[in-house]
């Protein structure tokens, strides 16, 4: 998505990076293949609903109305994109991975079967869902340009964004103690939107935020994979029938391996991409936007939750809650290390509170 300018009031500007990703989607959902039409109304549903969730605590009346029609639309297409992702996901994680020619002859059958499956769908049916979408998305650049925010710009932005991270950053530290694909994928979507945001940002302070939307989208690519290669792992469960036994387990085994890769990796981005107090973050955003597009100063609102992530070592992840997060009273005053494996890690330098603190002061 389009970073912001400061050229014009907020809103406007959300509205005209609104309107610049649709007409980008519009060509590919009306004229390409219908699974890239299907993919892309999905992509530009997603993040458009990033884009209010941005400023959502300036219009949660008007956020919860749109959001709720973005989300039912790109439901109905879940299907068939869940099927391309899966055929994806081969490809790229399992087809490099895969050792000696069994191996190989598992993941081609049912990559083959795959395709095969996808084209009985209905092309026409898609079609007409991904324009469907496609209209819902047309009016949110009107809906955006005429807002009027309840906040500042500035901490209109910031409570949007800190709100979002926040809830990443919980779902991590859930993540990492679970297994759940749930609650991994929740974890997913939580970092998506925060990418989402950065890339909005991104003009604000480039020489900072480029880092971070790097990390971000190698956060969320890992996740995203990984929750692929689950879906796989269900669908070969339901459907049995597309491999025999012996070549059922080979696949699942090549699964899991890749699968246990993608998590270190996951949790080594994820203490880069949240390691920052929601406190420190707000602060920082509301300095920036009031840099790069000065504004009246208002108080800061007091911070719920602050999370220190540090000691990543060869193995493990520590974790400690400080504070008391608002609606999880039950992860206040905790501490506790997660197990991630060593194969994929690479540790950087540590960093003890003292330290970390004194950066945040400095910064």
């Amino acid at each position: 998505m389009e970073p912001l300018s400061n050229r014009r009031p907020l809103a406007e500007e959300l509205a005209v990076s609104a309107a610049r990703r649709v007409a980008e989607a519009r060509p590919i959902v009306m004229l390409d293949d219908p699974h890239e039409a299907v993919h892309e109304a999905r992509r530009t549903a997603k993040e458009l609903r990033g884009l209010l969730r941005l400023i959502r605590p300036a219009i949660e009346p008007v956020y919860a109305k749109y959001n709720a029609r973005l989300r039912e639309g790109a439901r109905r297409l879940s299907e068939s994109r869940d099927a391309a992702a899966i055929i994806e996901s081969i490809d790229e994680h399992l087809v490099p991975n895969a050792r000696g020619p069994f191996e190989r002859m598992a993941v081609a059958v049912i990559r083959r079967r795959l395709v095969a499956r996808r084209e009985t769908l209905d092309e026409i049916w898609l079609r007409d869902a991904a324009l469907d979408l496609l209209l819902a998305l047309e009016k949110i650049p009107i809906v955006v340009g005429a807002l009027r925010l309840d906040l500042p710009e500035a901490h209109a932005i910031a409570a949007g964004l800190t709100k979002t991270y926040r809830r990443g950053r919980r779902a991590m530290v859930q993540a990492l103690r679970d297994d759940d694909p749930d609650v991994w994928h929740e974890w997913r979507k939580r970092a998506k939107y925060h990418r989402y945001h950065t890339e909005l940002l991104l003009t604000s302070d480039p020489k900072v935020l480029k880092d971070h939307r790097t990390a971000c989208k190698r956060l969320t690519d890992a996740l995203g994979a990984d929750h692929d290669l689950i879906a796989l792992e269900e669908f070969l469960d339901i459907h049995g029938d597309l491999l025999g036994r012996i070549g059922r387990g080979t696949v699942r085994r090549l699964i899991r391996r890749r699968r246990a890769g993608l998590r270190r990796e996951a949790a080594r981005l994820g203490a880069t991409v949240f390691g920052l107090p929601g406190r420190q973050l707000y602060r920082d955003t509301v300095a920036r936007w009031e840099v790069y597009r000065p504004e009246e100063h208002i108080d800061l609102p007091p911070d719920p939750v602050g999370v220190w992530i540090d000691d990543i070592a060869a193995g493990s992840l520590h974790i400690e809650i400080v504070d008391e997060p608002l609606g999880t009273p039950e992860l206040a005053d905790t501490s506790f290390s997660v197990e991630i494996g060593t194969s994929a890690l690479e540790p950087p330098a540590r960093e003890n509170h003292a330290s970390a603190k004194q950066a945040e002061e400095t910064q």
